[in-house]
Parts: structure tokens; sequence; C-alpha cells
């Protein structure tokens, strides 16, 4: 018996990965600029650029784990 929920069409893989690879480069950039740590606006948040950027990288991380356990 599996233990697939649905079949991941192979699309959204790509577009998963895509988007995954885009933040890498986008977390280099920011890097190269000193912006990683910078505040994620002008409102006062603790929450910084970086916190943002590697909250995302995790999420499209995790998705990508679990369309690879799927397939």
């Amino acid at each position: 018996m599996s233990n697939k929920i649905v079949e991941v069409p192979k699309w959204l893989s790509d577009y998963n990965d895509d988007a995954l690879f885009k933040m890498y480069d986008i977390k280099i950039v920011l890097k190269r600029h000193n912006l990683l740590d910078k505040p994620k606006d002008n409102e006062g948040t603790e929450c910084t650029v970086r916190m943002i950027v590697d909250d995302t990288i995790k999420h499209l991380e995790n998705i990508a784990r679990v369309i690879t356990d799927e397939q």
C-alpha cells in the first residue's frame, strides 16, 4: 500500500526546484550587499531579511523533500 496522498506532477516539482534555486541566488546577492541583517520593514520589527529568506528556503526545501518522498 502506497503512502501517496496525491500524484505530484513533474511541472510542480520543477517549479518548486526553480523557486528554491532563485531563493539561494537572492540570498547570495543580499549577503553581498550586506542586507541580510537589516530589518524586514521600517515598523520597528525585530524580524530581519535573513529570517524571511531562511524561512522561505526552509519551506521550499521541505516541499521538495515531500515531493521527492512521494515520487
